[in-house]
């Protein structure tokens, strides 16, 4: 008869030591990359969401053939739209509640851009402005910008404080 031998299968405490150190070293060097691009995508959809809400209401403009105003506020961030032949219609949106985590979202006017954007009838603008979307303590940001005459809709990347609209985002 042969004697037992024990089977000497898996791993020893220190082998196992080793894996939860070089897991726990790799989880701390991408948790700061993960935050910060989960910052930029939620700047990102409050961009596009904002700057389809606003080329909504340029062609709200065109198809009633009337002047619309969009009132920008800070706190909450938020944009407010009325159109003059629909003074009892106003259209909101409310980033914030739109975006999940987006509650300390802030708008910035630039340039001395004023707080009310109007469009004519015809879909083009006499305001010449731009709207800069950040986080607190973030370094990212997205740009909006309204171009008098013709009422175009552009949208950047903050990058270095200086808004960058050669990229679509």
């Amino acid at each position: 008869m042969k004697p037992e031998t024990k089977s000497e299968r898996g791993f020893s405490l220190p082998e196992l030591m080793v894996i939860v150190a070089i897991v726990g070293i790799l989880a701390g060097l991408s948790i700061p990359s993960f935050m910060r691009n989960w910052q930029d995508e939620r700047l990102n959809s409050a961009s596009k969401q904002a700057l389809a809400w606003l080329d909504d209401l340029r062609r709200k403009s065109i198809q009633q053939s009337s002047p619309c105003r969009v009132q920008i506020s800070n706190n909450p961030a938020q944009l407010t739209g009325s159109c003059d032949n629909a003074a009892d219609m106003t259209l909101t949106l409310n980033l914030a509640a739109e975006i999940p985590n987006t509650d300390q979202l802030a708008f910035t006017l630039m340039n001395n851009s004023p707080a009310t954007w109007v469009f004519t009838p015809r879909g083009t603008t006499t305001t010449d402005a731009e709207l800069r979307m950040s986080l607190p303590g973030s370094d990212l940001g997205r740009c909006i910008r309204l171009l008098a005459p013709l009422g175009l809709l552009r949208s950047g990347k903050l990058r270095a404080n200086t808004c960058v609209y050669t990229t679509s985002y």
